[in-house]
């Protein structure tokens, strides 16, 4: 538990500290007057960029051969260019993460002159964003004495989730967001080649009311599926922006009301009856006492708890693809804190039936977020 929080505590920071940083807003704008030509370099393209920023720049083949400085009150810079090559500039900055100017379609040729303005980028203090995504999860059964008791395993399977969540930021990287969502989960519970033959040693009572030991050789998988009607709420941080890449980390918990539960089983089973005090007796083939071998084929609604709380966690990136929406990719961590109340025997060979009533039993999910987000 520890390890998780610091962990998180990690991503938090790293987070905000991203988030802390501020962004360019680069304009290419066009300048009245007579057309310019390079003259310190005359074979070379320009680039003219006027900002009261200050701003260092780098090429990705390293085509820049100059920098003019601004003056005092000229706040204007020269980048003399090799024409004719791909290109693409970026700008760097203390407090500001840098940004790139694409060049290289079209090419610049020689005596091109291109001009830019650079200024920090007003971000709104106080907007609403909508956030629609749906994935893939992988969904699983904790409960600590089912998957601690020998021949007995848990196992997740892969589901899915969707949700929709409207957001308010009330400072410029901090806001609060409610959704709705549906979700699933599915979960295994297999008894593998279970036999007490040689150490019978479950406590039963026959329809004579004679007390016997069970033996007991199965060998089958529980299969569980169940949907709920989510209700998240959460605490939103990150940098948002929609021209830029940015990243968000939100946590929170979730409501959730069961919509369905069901469960297969299939697999084996035989029981028979050994009486030690009848000079160690074993009945077997005895329908009417239950001494049977069976297969296990069955399938019903499972009883459970109407509804679940559990902690969240999400943390993923804003890719822009236009003015005001972004594709967001991310991953999501639901951990269960509400008990399912798994108390009720659904055949012979039921671990309430075989070893008892298990501990807390909990849903947990991980998940791929992919999705939309939209400024308003």
């Amino acid at each position: 538990m520890n390890k998780i929080i610091i962990s998180l505590a990690l991503i938090l920071s790293f987070s905000l500290n991203l988030s802390a940083q501020k962004n360019f807003k680069v304009q290419k704008i066009k300048k009245t007057g007579p057309p310019e030509t390079p003259t310190r370099y005359e074979t070379c393209a320009l680039l003219v960029i006027y900002s009261r920023l200050k701003l260092s720049f780098d090429s990705n083949n390293r085509t820049i051969l100059a920098v003019e400085t601004p003056k005092a009150g000229k706040e204007r810079y020269e980048l003399f260019l090799r024409p004719n090559e791909k290109q693409i500039i970026t700008i760097q900055s203390p407090g500001f993460i840098e940004t790139n100017i694409d060049l290289r379609s079209p090419i610049l040729g020689n005596k091109h002159v291109r001009y830019y303005k650079i200024t920090e980028e007003q971000s709104d203090k106080n907007f609403f964003c909508f956030n629609i995504w749906a994935g893939p999860s992988y969904g699983l059964m904790s409960n600590d004495k089912i998957k601690n008791t020998d021949s007995w395993d848990l196992s997740g399977k892969i589901s899915y989730q969707f949700h929709a969540i409207a957001s308010y930021y009330f400072r410029k990287y901090i806001g609060f967001g409610l959704g709705i969502g549906i979700s699933s989960y599915g979960s295994e519970i297999s008894l593998n080649n279970f036999s007490n033959e040689n150490n019978p040693n479950i406590k039963g009572t026959d329809k004579d009311g004679e007390n016997y030991l069970k033996i007991v050789n199965a060998n089958f998988t529980e299969t569980y599926s169940l949907k709920y009607f989510d209700i998240p709420i959460l605490i939103r941080s990150g940098n948002v922006s929609f021209n830029r890449f940015s990243f968000y980390f939100d946590i929170g918990f979730q409501y959730s009301m069961l919509l369905n539960s069901t469960y297969e089983i299939s697999g084996t089973s035989e029981h028979k009856g050994y009486y030690p005090q009848y000079a160690n007796v074993i009945l077997d083939e005895l329908p009417e006492y239950g001494y049977t071998k069976k297969n296990i084929n069955i399938s019903d609604d499972w009883e459970i708890n109407k509804t679940k709380l559990s902690f969240l966690i999400n943390t993923g990136l804003y890719i822009p693809i236009k003015e005001k929406t972004s594709i967001s990719l991310g991953v999501s961590y639901s951990k269960g804190l509400s008990d399912l109340n798994y108390n009720k025997a659904k055949h012979r060979d039921d671990f309430i039936k075989l070893v008892g009533k298990p501990d807390k039993t909990q849903l947990n999910s991980y998940s791929i977020q992919l999705g939309l987000c939209f400024k308003f």
